[in-house]
């Protein structure tokens, strides 16, 4: 019972330091705004509370942009007491009509996920609670709260079950959202990277289109947006999948054909990204399903072991044992040269090790997250990262454009990388000799996108 009685102290004179910050915002007769969590019991604040409240004020905030009420939203009057979280300020426009205003925020409250545990209170001139005489519900029931507390309808114990469980799922859903909206970004991102590379040896980019006469950058544009929206039902695919990794793969396909379609729409039937459709697809949902089940750290080794099981025996089931009439380019390439042949199936098969060994330590080494004001820098660094790819991977566009000149692409690569042999003349054999190193860049579009997730998700910063 003493112990009760130091806690209700405690919170009673932490409300009354609220009161004089009130008073003291409300100098000079301004009216004043308050937010607040409604949490039963005691302690009223963990980090979950701490969480939630510095979202709620950015919503909040965002609100009041939304429906131009200019009231500053400044993290100097937010404060944490025995009392929980509070966070109070001066309306410093005196026409505002604080009625209507009053009845907004009570919009906010009524149509916020967690809303019954959001107070915004707000005070006149005269220090006088603005009410709309709007009844207030009860967490648990459709009483009014004044009634069910009165009454003791309900414990401590029950409302503060119901507080934590709403405000865990409701930080659940946001970070899902923000994994999601996040991973999908870095994927288009690094598309749009890897097309504006430019001069590129045989390839698209902002100046020339290489080897290809059937396109041109604004082909890769189009492509690119048309193909954007599916990285999200990739990566919800992932989010939400329950089953065994050996049996996701035809899930993965009904939507890389759906883009793919969409694609070949948006192009005229030119096919610009079908390789990285398969490879970045694969890729969205093999990260995001690593790092759901890794606490949302990202773990390379995690991420290629889900990858290996999703595409386990591809070459094998899909290539081995073609008897297709109407075969693709790449399943044409294996048929004649074997794995080496094998093309995207080969490099998903085997988790992208060219990658991880080759470019993603180059990019550790030559790239800074987020500093990429420098575009002729940026432009060098990834013209050299491309130079990487194309001297240590056999690519299967190569071998069916032109596989006698296959091998004496990957050594002068080298030499360019080396700076032993020049870049202009790299460009000039691959346009004459019909060369278009298509998987290289696919694969280097995936290095950007996997270095963007590892330098975001090395720690849990959710």
């Amino acid at each position: 019972m003493t112990q009760n009685k130091e806690i209700l102290s405690k919170i009673l004179l932490a409300k009354e330091t609220r009161r004089e910050l009130r008073k003291t915002l409300a100098l000079n007769q301004f009216a004043t705004i308050s937010v607040s969590l409604n949490i039963a019991g005691y302690p009223k604040n963990n980090k979950i509370t701490q969480q939630f409240f510095d979202i709620l004020l950015e919503d909040f905030k965002i609100f009041l942009i939304a429906n131009r009420i200019y009231i500053s939203i400044n993290k100097k009057f937010e404060i944490l007491d025995k009392a929980g979280n509070f966070y109070c300020n001066k309306i410093e426009d005196k026409t505002i009509d604080l009625i209507q205003l009053k009845l907004k925020t009570e919009e906010f409250e009524q149509h916020h996920k967690v809303g019954r545990l959001i107070d915004v209170d707000i005070f006149d001139k005269n220090g006088i609670p603005v009410s709309s005489n709007k009844i207030k519900k009860c967490l648990l029931c459709e009483k009014p709260a004044t009634v069910c507390m009165r009454e003791k309808t309900h414990s401590y114990k029950d409302l503060r079950r119901f507080s934590f469980e709403k405000l865990q799922l409701f930080m659940n859903d946001k970070q899902k959202k923000e994994v999601l909206q996040t991973i999908c970004e870095m994927a288009n991102k690094a598309i749009l990277y890897e097309v504006a590379v430019t001069p590129k040896p045989g390839l698209v980019d902002f100046e020339d289109s290489g080897a290809h006469s059937d396109m041109n950058y604004f082909t890769f544009l189009n492509s690119s947006a048309a193909i954007s929206p599916f990285w999200l039902e990739f990566a919800k695919l992932a989010y939400n999948y329950k089953g065994d990794l050996t049996n996701v793969l035809p899930e993965i396909r009904k939507i890389g054909i759906r883009a793919e379609n969409k694609m070949l729409f948006a192009t005229t039937n030119t096919n610009t990204h079908k390789g990285l459709i398969f490879i970045m697809g694969l890729s969205v949902f093999a990260s995001v399903y690593s790092l759901h089940k890794n606490n949302y750290i990202f773990d390379s080794s995690l991420f290629i072991n889900t990858l290996q099981k999703i595409t386990k025996d591809i070459v094998e089931n899909e290539l081995k044992s073609l008897n297709k009439k109407s075969i693709s380019h790449g399943e044409k390439t294996f048929q004649k040269f074997g794995i080496k042949g094998a093309g995207a199936r080969y490099q998903a098969q085997t988790g992208f090790s060219v990658i991880f060994e080759k470019v993603i330590p180059f990019l550790n080494e030559k790239l800074k997250v987020n500093q990429y004001q420098n575009k002729e820098e940026l432009n060098e660094k990834l013209k050299k990262a491309l130079l990487l790819l194309i001297a240590n991977v056999d690519d299967s566009n190569v071998l069916y454009r032109n596989s006698a000149e296959a091998e004496n692409l990957k050594i002068m690569a080298n030499l360019v990388y080396q700076g032993k042999k020049d870049y202009v003349e790299l460009c000039l054999f691959c346009k004459e000799k019909n060369i278009s190193p298509g998987g290289a860049a696919d694969l280097l579009a995936l290095s950007l996108f996997l270095f963007f997730i590892q330098n975001k998700y090395h720690k849990n910063e959710l």
